[in-house]
This record gives C-alpha cells, sequence and structure tokens, in this order.
C-alpha cells in the first residue's frame, strides 16, 4: 500500500512540474513578455504613442508587416537620429510623420514599449 501511495505521489508531482509547458501558447510569438525590433515609417504621433507601418523586423513582429502597430513611449525611452556612422540624440518633439524609424523595445501583456526610436533608419526590405 506504501508503495502505490508514494508512486501516486511521485506521478502527480512529476505531472505538475510539466504543466506549464502543456499551456496553451501565447498570442505573439516569443512569449509572454519578449524583445522586438522593428523597422517601418511613422503615420501617427500621439501623447505617448508612436504608431509605425511595420516594414520588417524580428520574429514577434513578423505577423504586423505591412500593418500599423502603436508602440507606447515613456520618459525613459531613447530618440535618436541616425547622422553616417553616428546616432545623435534628440527628443520626441523631433519625431515627424512620414520619418523612416526603427524601434527596439519589449512587449509584455499586450503592450509594445519603445525602449529606444532611431529616425533615419534603412528600411530594408520591401512591402508588395
Amino acid at each position: 500500500m506504501k508503495k502505490v501511495f508514494w508512486l501516486g505521489l511521485i506521478l502527480v508531482v512529476a505531472l505538475l512540474s510539466v504543466s506549464p509547458v502543456l499551456a496553451a501558447p501565447d498570442e505573439v510569438p516569443g512569449g509572454p513578455r519578449s524583445t522586438f525590433v522593428l523597422s517601418g515609417t511613422i503615420t501617427s504621433l500621439g501623447f505617448d504613442t508612436v504608431t509605425i507601418r511595420v516594414v520588417g523586423g524580428n520574429y514577434p513582429v513578423h505577423p504586423y508587416r505591412g500593418q500599423q502597430l502603436t508602440v507606447s513611449v515613456t520618459g525613459y525611452t531613447r530618440y535618436l537620429v541616425q547622422q553616417g556612422t553616428y546616432a545623435v540624440p534628440i527628443s520626441f518633439d523631433a519625431l515627424v510623420i512620414g520619418q523612416p524609424v526603427s524601434v527596439y523595445g519589449t512587449y509584455d501583456n499586450a503592450v509594445w514599449s519603445a525602449s529606444r526610436v532611431t529616425v533615419g533608419a534603412q528600411l530594408i526590405c520591401c512591402l508588395p
């Protein structure tokens, strides 16, 4: 009887330890919190957001190619402009609709948050 109890207990513990692996996949590739890099063109500017028509990016961004994606910005977001081989700091006010940009940040709980926005990015991918 004791052997059956211990065997059952070990089986339950083993099943509980793998249950997170068997959970449903996240909405966005890369997990619930992942980093992203995208390039595109600014289509809209809000108080604390930048909307970008996505041209390319890493894996979490792939489903959004050719679409507009709104990215949150904060007081900690860095804004840069590419000048040759250097990136010079600028302010949010220097962003203009139509500028090509690259954005680096994190995706967490359906919120895309920018850590860095670089103006003058080369749009390396083409839209049909």
